[in-house]
């Protein structure tokens, strides 16, 4: 009679130890794969945000001085398409509350380069900070 009481209790314990352990397996995973290349935080918008580009373009400079980069290192490009050059913030066509800016390096354009993602959130916006792959 105690061992259909113990062997529940048992289970239990051991399906939790598994589900900690493939959590911990898969956190590992996405920080090797580049989970730690990013820095993500928020920011308060400015009270005169009018989301115009050069709005956007100030909180992606913002952002990139935040995360720690020397802002004289890099140049932001303007985003293009079918080969037109358009604003510095490329929009997302489903929120225009939320694109991103691309910084390049002045000394190596082709291969470095950083995305600052913007999303307006109420009144913060939210930024990640990527490594852009060449």
């Amino acid at each position: 009679m105690g061992w259909c009481v113990i062997l529940p209790n048992l289970d239990k314990i051991m399906n939790l130890q598994i589900q900690k352990f493939i959590h911990f397996i898969l956190l590992c995973g996405a920080l090797v794969v580049g989970g730690c290349s990013d820095n993500v935080f928020v920011l308060d918008s400015p009270q005169d945000f009018s989301m115009s580009d050069l709005d956007w373009l100030d909180l992606s400079r913002t952002a990139f001085i935040k995360g720690g980069y020397d802002i004289s290192e890099y140049q932001p490009i303007k985003s293009k398409y079918d080969g037109h050059s358009y604003s510095y913030f490329a929009k997302n066509k489903q929120n225009p509350l939320r694109g991103y800016v691309i910084w390049e390096s002045l000394e190596n354009p082709s291969t470095l380069s950083y995305t600052i993602y913007l999303e307006k959130k109420n009144s913060k916006i939210h930024c990640k900070i990527s490594k852009t792959k060449a």
